[in-house]
């Protein structure tokens, strides 16, 4: 019994000294972090994106991307507002996504994730104008439009990847607990991270 309950001393002081190995990185180099807000002002916000610039382009719920500069103010004209064309009445549906091209600073392309008034997905592309705060909301070229049989579950991250191929990021279709399956039926978009390439040009 002796022998037993040394053994698992032992044993306890060796994961002692192993945790306080572990943790004593973060005590002696522990610092303290605050946070100070850089722009402010926006309205339901659900993305951040930059150009390779250094302009900030924040993503708003209702359809509008707006620009932040680098000193933090934000441009009084909206970088793209399709407000009309959103629906985002459903808590997650909305505006939702945003990528540029790999090649923006070229072709001046963006997509965008949105669910359209019809509450579906549309994975759209557009162009900025000669301004180049300013997108051209007439260039729109859908790529995608998926069915979204709920208004929850919508998905909406979009990003390129190393590969240029266009990642798209989509929600089981929604209710709860999926109802229908998508996310396990090969034959649905929905549940998916889907991989489209979007370098075959038509504009």
């Amino acid at each position: 019994k002796k022998k037993k309950k040394k053994a698992n001393l032992l044993a306890m002081n060796r994961k002692n000294h192993l945790l306080f190995l572990l943790f004593l990185p973060l005590l002696l180099f522990s610092q303290d972090v605050s946070l100070q807000a850089f722009a402010t002002g926006f309205t339901k916000p659900v993305d951040i994106k930059h150009a390779g610039d250094s302009r900030l382009f924040i993503v708003e719920q209702d359809g509008i991307i707006k620009i932040v500069n680098s000193s933090g103010i934000t441009n009084t004209t909206a970088f793209l507002d399709i407000n009309a064309r959103v629906r985002s009445s459903g808590n997650e549906q909305g505006l939702l996504g945003l990528a540029f091209d790999p090649n923006y600073t070229i072709n001046n392309r963006f997509y965008v994730n949105y669910i359209n008034n019809s509450g579906n997905t549309v994975i759209a592309r557009f162009t900025t104008s000669a301004n180049p705060d300013v997108a051209d909301d007439t260039s729109e070229e859908i790529l995608l439009t998926i069915n979204q049989p709920f208004s929850n579950h919508n998905g909406g991250s979009i990003a390129f990847g190393n590969d240029g191929f266009l990642y798209i990021a989509l929600g089981d279709g929604g209710s709860g607990g999926d109802p229908q399956n998508n996310a396990q039926n090969l034959q649905s978009y929905l549940g998916k991270i889907l991989r489209i390439d979007v370098s075959g040009a038509t504009s």
